[in-house]
């Protein structure tokens, strides 16, 4: 395996989010390496590669990151987003939209706040952080908190420097409505 210009991981909790982006980043491209209905590694192009993991079982992150550890260790430039449930994000005032962190401060994102205690983030996307972090390399990592997979998150992507086809259409996902009754 050569060098890698850019990786790309994002990891969620919901499969629908994650057939979303399969439809506006991979367009029907077959995995490289894929655990099934879990994780799939692809190649978008010579320099990109792309990994999207969905709801993988805590017990198994840190064996999954060093599985991937190759790919992340070879790439010169490292993004990684995780995406989370809007009902999640811990604040005083009740979040009403999508909301994009950034786990460090990050120069090419000034305009992107740093995650506010006593929010956090866990999975593969913590465990190659921590790699990141334990061998002093480069990296960006964001958490979006949603509930609908939306434009602001194709946008937030292609600023990353992935490219959509901008010509999808983007079905309001059935999530489970987040209240009790």
């Amino acid at each position: 395996q050569g060098k890698i210009d850019h990786l790309v991981v994002i990891e969620g909790t919901s499969q629908g989010h994650n057939e979303v982006i399969k439809k506006a980043f991979l367009k029907g491209r077959k995995p490289l390496c894929w655990i099934k209905n879990k994780l799939e590694m692809h190649q978008l192009n010579e320099n990109v590669m792309l990994c999207v993991i969905c709801d993988i079982e805590l017990n198994y992150c840190s064996t999954i990151a060093k599985l991937l550890s190759p790919f992340s260790e070879a790439a010169q430039r490292c993004t990684i987003v995780t995406l989370q449930r809007l009902m999640d994000y811990k604040t005083e005032k009740v979040p009403e939209k999508t909301i994009v962190r950034s786990i460090q401060i990050n120069p090419n994102f000034n305009d992107i706040l740093q995650l506010e205690v006593p929010n956090f983030f866990t999975g593969v996307s913590a465990s190659i952080c921590t790699s990141k972090l334990k061998n002093d390399s480069d990296f960006s990592c964001f958490v979006i908190y949603l509930d609908i997979f939306d434009t602001v998150i194709l946008n937030f992507l292609k600023r990353i420097g992935l490219r959509y086809d901008e010509n999808i259409s983007l079905e309001t996902l059935n999530n489970k409505s987040n209240l009790y009754m």
